[in-house]
């Protein structure tokens, strides 16, 4: 994946790069809505069943903006099963977590 994001690998945090036709808080880009950090990226990957590759992270500074350091970051990931991840993540990922009852057939 490519993106938009806040050139921090220790804090998870999301910033919201303003409204339609004033898009120009983080990152003057009509088509970007938010700007994760890369920590973000990496735990929302994760949370979806992907597994960035460490080696594969890449990243272009852009300077400051608003005291964040953005850029762009490029990387690769892989699926991975459910098998491979905290459990009670792949239960919310079913619904199951939610929903006990809830149990489908291929489990």
């Amino acid at each position: 994946m490519e993106t938009a994001c806040i050139l921090d690998d220790n804090e998870s945090k999301m910033i919201y790069n303003g409204p339609p036709g004033n898009m120009t808080r983080i990152y003057h880009d009509i088509t970007t809505y938010w700007v994760p950090s890369i920590r973000c990226l990496r735990e929302m990957l994760a949370s979806t069943l992907f597994e960035v590759l460490p080696q594969s992270i890449s990243t272009i500074s852009s300077g400051i903006k608003n005291n964040y350091p953005i850029g762009r970051v490029s990387m690769v990931a892989r699926a991975i099963s459910g098998r491979e991840t905290a459990a009670d993540s792949y239960a919310e990922l079913l619904r199951i977590y939610r929903n006990p009852g809830l149990v489908p057939d291929y489990l």
